[in-house]
């Protein structure tokens, strides 16, 4: 007996796209909508390329600093009043 496991919303999807040889993914990332060719005719790998897609960390929160120095922030906040 095969488990299959339950799709949540946001998930993404795979899909044939007519006139292409490749499967593609869909998904979304901050809100915008995402259509990738994943650039291969197996499912399990395409499955794979969706899965790497969503768990890479969003582009708005990489840019955020892992840590302040408070000595920084106390100098910068002193400069803007």
């Amino acid at each position: 007996m095969v488990q299959q496991t339950e799709k949540l919303r946001g998930d993404g999807f795979i899909y044939e796209r007519p006139g292409s040889r490749f499967l593609w993914a869909q998904y979304y990332r901050n809100g915008k909508l995402f259509r990738d060719s994943t650039k291969t005719h197996n499912r399990k790998e395409a499955e794979k390329f969706l899965r790497a897609k969503l768990n890479r960390p969003s582009d708005r929160n990489s840019s955020v600093p892992k840590r302040i120095v408070l000595s920084s922030f106390c100098r910068k906040t002193r400069n803007s009043l």
